[in-house]
């Protein structure tokens, strides 16, 4: 089961996102308030978006003859949202897709990813985080070795079985697959 947790985006574009969403088959779908979201609800009016949002996906379910309608949760803000995910064992949190989302000729990658990494960490520990690369996407920033290089000079900090169980053993475990043998 697939829950879609997403930063509530300003005007109507959430109706598509739920619309899409639901054509795709999620279970479940998670609005979340960021640090910079535009679209900012709380107490009734948080509660009739949820109402007509989950219309939009019974909507969607019908039209495209699905029989699930994912449920759609009550608006949350994401770092407590983010906690009580991380404080469910079972999950994993992937470092991947992060050098893309810097803005654009960022001085220093190492000094604006390190807070990132360090969030991660702190909140998934090292035997629940996995390294990821986001191959191709990551070559509109840097190659796959400089990305490579640059997580493994964030994690120097960290004991080896450490920087070894996120750079690729928790991965194996995750997806089963035999380390060093994808």
């Amino acid at each position: 089961r697939l829950t879609l947790a997403l930063g509530m985006p300003a005007n109507e574009r959430m109706d598509t996102l739920v619309e899409k969403a639901t054509e795709l088959g999620v279970h479940a779908i998670q609005p979340l308030e960021c640090e910079r979201s535009v679209l900012r609800l709380s107490g009734e009016r948080a509660q009739r978006k949820r109402e007509h949002w989950q219309a939009v996906a019974v909507a969607a379910s019908e039209q495209c003859g699905r029989a699930w309608v994912p449920g759609v949760a009550p608006v949350q803000h994401l770092l407590p949202w983010l906690q009580a995910l991380a404080a469910q064992p079972q999950v994993m949190c992937k470092l991947s897709g992060l050098l893309t989302e810097l803005p654009a000729g960022h001085p220093n990658s190492l000094d604006a990813l390190r807070p990132v990494v360090d969030f991660v960490l702190g909140l998934f520990g090292p035997k629940r985080v996995m390294w990821g690369s986001d191959w191709p996407v990551l070559t509109l920033a840097a190659s796959y070795a400089a990305w490579e290089d640059m997580t493994g000079m964030l994690l120097s900090d960290m004991p080896s079985a450490a920087r070894a169980a996120i750079m690729g053993q928790n991965a194996a475990r995750f997806y089963g697959v035999e380390h060093g043998h994808a």
